[in-house]
């Protein structure tokens, strides 16, 4: 018989399928706007984290990278950028154990940059640090992780990966020409053929290895084209299209209807090489998929989340930016805009990002709004492609 996870049309209002014997009784509409929760009219986004507990932690280890990337932060501010030290790491890595000891799920570790393969000596001593820790059962084992360039990685680091069972993502955008114009070393050489290399070299270990896609304006109608590229010429069994955003901002630059259309598009074949994809899309999904609303833009998660820490050892509660704004020890409350109360998206998108809004001064990011708005239309229409098909 076969079997289909079920899409629960939800109590805040969002639009979606039980199943495929149900698609007649929906219609799609502009407006799925319903009565707002009466809940919504005094809410707001309280920042206070003192009663959360991290569940990741993307410990960003240097701003230094062996790139330089387009548009990317480090390219734009060479002169300013933070290093971790031993030191600082030592005293990060405690106050994670520390924070961890009452958790029944393990806690994964992402390192981050920058480029952290230049910190390889952090990486190796933080990992040794935790597996102690979990030895001694002051912690579960924990699970690790990387997002690398891929340039730097060889036979030592690929058996300390294939060791400790990292997960690792490695960044590439495109074919060898997109790749090599978006992500350029300081001579300008092929970096595209240097990271496949890497990256296969990974393969043939056993590594658990994924691409990761950052979108490129410049590039947007070329999305679809170059995210089949990497999904025909790079084994993985999940493919990352990251969101693209302004960094000094977080502004997005690429919300649109046909941003949606091209993830769905990308999804689609994705699927039907047996890949699973994370997109933002995603949490949408996630909210939807288990009937929960989403608090905030970050997180479907509760009283768990993912916080960075920066070189210097702040934890923030943005995954993508650690400036002194986000710290954890800072409370904040942010009241939800009249115009989010009534927006049918509000459930699955989680309302404004509160380091947009922090950063800006803005209320909300138009960008974004076009694509939440966008999302469950092109969602429906596409429905066969969210629903897993089971044999039992």
């Amino acid at each position: 018989m076969r079997k289909l996870k079920k899409i629960y049309k939800t109590s805040w209002g969002v639009p979606v399928m039980l199943d495929f014997n149900t698609l007649e009784m929906f219609e799609v509409t502009d407006d799925y706007s319903v009565q707002p929760d009466a809940r919504l009219m005094l809410e707001g986004l309280d920042l206070d984290f003192s009663e959360m507990v991290p569940c990741a932690y993307r410990i960003a280890l240097t701003e230094h990278c062996n790139l330089r990337c387009v548009d990317c932060f480090v390219t734009k501010n060479l002169v300013t950028h933070l290093v971790m030290t031993p030191e600082i790491l030592e005293d990060v890595i405690a106050r994670t154990i520390t924070n961890s000891k009452n958790l029944t799920t393990p806690v994964n570790y992402q390192f981050f940059g920058g480029e952290p393969l230049l910190k390889f000596d952090l990486i190796k001593r933080a990992v040794e640090l935790l597996d102690a820790a979990a030895f001694r059962n002051e912690i579960l084992q924990p699970t690790y992780s990387l997002t690398t360039n891929a340039m730097l990685v060889n036979d030592e680091i690929i058996d300390f990966f294939k060791q400790h069972n990292f997960s690792v993502g490695v960044s590439v955008d495109g074919d060898k020409d997109t790749h090599n114009k978006l992500r350029p070393d300081p001579q300008f050489n092929d970096t595209f053929s240097v990271v496949r290399q890497k990256y296969f070299a990974m393969v043939d270990a056993g590594i658990n290895i994924h691409v990761l896609i950052t979108p490129n304006p410049a590039y947007a109608d070329q999305l679809v084209s170059l995210a089949k590229y990497i999904l025909d010429e790079f084994p993985m069994k999940t493919f990352t299209v990251n969101e693209a955003f302004e960094y000094d901002t977080l502004r997005w630059t690429m919300g649109s209807k046909e941003h949606v259309e091209a993830l769905i598009e990308i999804t689609r074949y994705a699927k039907e090489k047996g890949i699973e994809t994370d997109t933002v899309l995603t949490p949408i999904l996630s909210a939807i998929s288990n009937e929960t609303r989403r608090r905030s833009a970050c997180s479907i998660l509760g009283k768990e989340f993912l916080c960075s820490v920066s070189p210097d050892g702040r934890f923030s509660f943005c995954a993508q930016k650690w400036v002194k704004d986000f710290d954890l020890n800072k409370s904040q409350k942010y009241l939800l805009p009249e115009q989010c109360k009534e927006c049918y998206a509000l459930g699955y998108c989680g309302g404004p990002c509160p380091a947009f809004r922090a950063l800006t001064g803005c209320e909300v990011d138009e960008n974004r709004c076009a694509f939440m708005r966008a999302a469950p239309a092109k969602i429906i229409e596409n429905l066969d492609i969210f629903l897993d098909d089971e044999e039992g």
